[in-house]
């Protein structure tokens, strides 16, 4: 049987996506700008987070 792979989403730290990542995540999503909605983080936080990640680890980009 295959193991599913999970995504967590509205990653808002280098520590978060850490947690992430040893708690079994196979990936994590980033929050950039959109007109509404919570776990929004700016550019700058966002370029730390995703090269914290191990290769390994995908990322995901969620704007409008």
């Amino acid at each position: 049987m295959t193991k599913p792979r999970v995504k967590i989403c509205c990653i808002g730290s280098v520590e978060e996506a850490t947690i992430a990542i040893e708690l079994g995540a196979a990936a994590i999503g980033l929050v950039g700008h959109m007109p509404s909605g919570p776990g929004i983080i700016d550019d700058e936080l966002i370029g730390r987070i995703a090269r914290s990640v191990p290769p390994t680890i995908s990322t995901f980009l969620l704007t409008s």
